[in-house]
């Protein structure tokens, strides 16, 4: 293959060693000439099964639920960071997610509906399936 000076591509310097000439490629390329961009993604910049976009010149990655971060790096204690049990509910982080143990009296997956009794709901006229009714009172 002939090679002269001028053949590196995209800014790349030519370099002229001992009997040999070669491109010194500049940031972002690779390849004899220079001639082959280098992806941010092609390297898998993004930790714990992040989905990589290239975005011109760098990436961004699309971490999964329960990571945060530019390369989805950090674990979110979601129990101390949202706080998401509410109504006097204790918080348990369980892997990347939360459990919510609830208070007495609530229900729900963050503990925010209220359980009523039969004999609560047939004060406010409302009506019951099971020993507990879960939701509102609703008026017949």
């Amino acid at each position: 293959m002939y090679f002269v000076c001028s053949s590196c591509l995209h800014g790349g310097t030519c370099v002229d060693g001992v009997n040999s000439i070669h491109c010194q490629c500049a940031s972002g390329f690779r390849g004899s000439n220079c001639q082959h961009r280098i992806h941010p993604c092609d390297v898998n910049p993004c930790l714990n099964d992040g989905v990589c976009d290239n975005d011109a010149d760098s990436f961004r990655c699309h971490c999964p639920f329960g990571f945060a971060g530019q390369r989805c790096e950090s674990f979110i204690d979601w129990c101390h960071w949202k706080r998401p049990c509410a109504n006097g509910a204790t918080c348990h982080q369980v892997a990347n997610e939360f459990h919510c143990t609830c208070a007495a009296g609530w229900t729900g997956p963050t503990c925010d509906v209220r359980m009523w009794s039969c004999n609560d709901t047939a004060l406010h006229k409302g009506w019951c399936l099971r020993w507990w009714f879960v939701s509102r009172a609703e008026t017949l």
